[in-house]
């Protein structure tokens, strides 16, 4: 399962896997929504959460 704040970002892969942490699974904590990604996190490779333009135009937001 994961979290809104994952399938919702745009270094979202799919599969319980982002951009952030490359081969290794997104950490259980941010996966289910533990840990909000705004923030640094061990092994992130500097990346942060950041809302995809799919999911915004499917909830209507502009950017």
């Amino acid at each position: 399962m994961q979290s809104t704040q994952c399938i919702s970002c745009k270094h979202y892969i799919g599969g319980g896997f982002c951009e952030a942490f490359g081969a290794d699974p997104i950490p259980k904590e941010i996966s289910i929504g533990w840990f909000i990604h705004k923030k640094p996190y061990k092994g992130d490779n500097g990346f942060r959460y950041e809302r995809s333009e799919e999911y915004q135009a499917l909830r209507g937001e502009t950017s």
